[in-house]
């Protein structure tokens, strides 16, 4: 499915985005939870895939962001038709 059809779709990395950065901010009190030391190799694996997540998200919601308001708003006004879907993918990958 994709966002066009979903709009709650477009949420998704925003949310995610908040889940990650809220497990890593509670890292520790998460890892208690479950047993782990944060010096242990899994409780260190856990915080670093937690940051990588964040940092994933954060370049989804980024992308999502500059479609929409760069190429959305601003290219597709100032060229008087829709922006070519190569250039926007090559940002998109760039990012």
């Amino acid at each position: 499915m994709s966002r066009r059809k979903s709009p709650l779709l477009g949420w998704l990395p925003v949310s995610l985005l908040l889940l990650s950065l809220g497990a890593h901010y509670n890292a520790d009190s998460l890892l208690a939870a479950l047993g782990l030391a944060s010096a242990d190799g899994l409780g260190a694996a856990w915080i670093r895939g937690v940051q990588v997540l964040a940092w994933l998200f954060g370049a989804a919601l980024f992308n999502q962001l500059t479609r929409w308001l760069l190429w959305q708003r601003i290219v597709e006004r100032a060229i008087g038709g829709p922006v070519p879907g190569v250039l926007k993918e090559i940002v998109a990958a760039r990012v």
